[in-house]
């Protein structure tokens, strides 16, 4: 049996974090007025749904890296 790294690769981990920060700047950027009208519970719930998206791609893209490395083992 093969040793197998469990932690995430730190192209993975970035690459979710931008995406949730990309998010977050479209909703922003689109729904600025929103979020300065409703105040700091707008600006939590916007936190929550970017780091759910963010935590969303982490998944997916590490679901696919080690499907990949299942199917094409690199030893």
């Amino acid at each position: 049996m093969r040793n197998r790294e469990n932690k995430a690769r730190p192209v993975i981990a970035t690459a979710s974090a931008a995406a949730a920060f990309l998010l977050a700047g479209h909703i922003y950027l689109h729904l600025g007025d929103y979020t300065a009208e409703r105040g700091l519970a707008a600006l939590v719930q916007m936190a929550g749904i970017c780091a759910a998206f963010g935590a969303m791609v982490f998944l997916i893209l590490e679901t696919t890296r080690d499907a990949l490395e299942r199917i094409f083992p690199g030893d």
